[in-house]
């Protein structure tokens, strides 16, 4: 019999760590950016300034953020109603800046 079982993808996602406050950025951002539909949309460097900010990782270790996977916070937004969809040029492209928007589901009529 086994002692450790296999992960499901469910708990996967549970036990994976996003500080505090990734989340607490993020929430301002949303906040500071709402327009009059209640979509927010946000460039990713913001995101990460705001992280730096906070005391998470210093200026030269901000790829630490990419690393970790802080920015993948959809499976957090999207069941609390959001739309997340992060926005990024194509390799070799740049046109402009990686973003992100948040926007509300829709209710069913």
């Amino acid at each position: 019999m086994m002692a450790v079982k296999p992960i499901s993808p469910k708990d996967a996602v549970s036990l994976r760590y996003i500080p505090d406050e990734v989340i607490e950025s993020f929430n301002e951002l949303i906040a500071e950016n709402l327009d009059l539909n209640g979509k927010a949309t946000f460039r990713v460097d913001n995101v990460i300034c705001r992280i730096i900010n906070k005391g998470l990782v210093l200026e030269e270790h901000k790829q630490e953020i990419y690393d970790k996977k802080w920015l993948d916070i959809e499976n957090i937004y999207e069941p609390l109603g959001w739309i997340v969809k992060y926005h990024s040029p194509s390799y070799g492209d740049s046109c402009y800046e990686s973003f992100f928007t948040f926007e509300p589901k829709k209710k069913k009529a």
